[in-house]
């Protein structure tokens, strides 16, 4: 197992769901992070993720609000003095002490965020005799082994086009991957807009939504084996020819 963050997201050995989800995007995008080139893509929208993620599953306050304009020498050095920090907009760290002290509230999600979970558990596993691995937002066990998942996600729409988009963000197959590495049937969505009032939806993922998952997995580590164990990619070769 790994023993820090930095070398998990480091290393390329084993294949996660978001690199499936990537090679399902673009073979380019994920031949540059297969061979640690390009950018480390980041965005607000991922630094509030994973700001929210810390207080609510860990009680951990990782992050600072900055009020001003963010650039220039004071922003410069009010980084540098909070550099173990993620720094986000006032506006931002407001919001987020709110959705959290909403989530905390609410009942349905306390059952299962706040029982007794272990959060940011990693696993190792194979897909048809490929490594994979991941790393779950909560672990709740029943009986003293790992019973169901939890997954919290934050969201700028509206609950009511969770449903709908979840196979369109690949949700299913992040579903049928975290429950095939930690060897349970169960998995949750939590999930809490970041717009007034911050409603939170509960998800419980469907056998037929978690099996539409595997297929969308199982295309994604078919398509890795020809291009990349067989060595069929070619980086400027045309991704698709396709007749319309």
């Amino acid at each position: 197992m790994f023993e820090s963050d930095d070398e998990y997201y480091a290393d390329r050995e084993y294949l996660t769901n978001s690199s499936l989800k990537m090679l399902h995007k673009s073979p380019t995008l994920f031949h540059m992070w297969l061979n640690k080139k390009g950018e480390n893509f980041s965005s607000t929208a991922l630094e509030v993720g994973k700001a929210f993620h810390a207080i609510s599953l860990e009680d951990k306050e990782v992050f600072v609000g900055y009020e001003g304009t963010r650039r220039g020498k004071e922003y410069m050095a009010f980084c540098e003095n909070n550099s173990d920090k993620i720094v986000l907009s006032k506006k931002d760290a407001d919001m987020i002490y709110r959705m959290n002290d909403k989530l905390r509230k609410c009942p349905e999600a306390c059952d299962l965020l706040y029982n007794g979970g272990k959060a940011e558990v990693p696993a190792l596993g194979e897909w048809d005799g490929i490594k994979i691995k991941g790393k779950a937002d909560l672990v709740v066990d029943v009986d003293f082994s790992p019973g169901f998942l939890v997954d919290v996600k934050t969201t700028g729409s509206d609950l009511s086009d969770f449903a709908r988009q979840a196979p369109y963000f690949g949700y299913h197959q992040q579903a049928a991957v975290y429950t095939r590495l930690f060897g349970v049937k169960r998995f949750y969505f939590v999930v809490i807009t970041k717009s007034f009032p911050y409603e939170v939806g509960i998800y419980e993922c469907s056998p037929e939504f978690i099996a539409r998952g595997a297929e969308k997995a199982q295309q994604a580590i078919d398509k890795y084996k020809q291009l990349f164990i067989q060595n069929e990619f070619k980086p400027y070769n045309a991704t698709e020819i396709k007749i319309l």
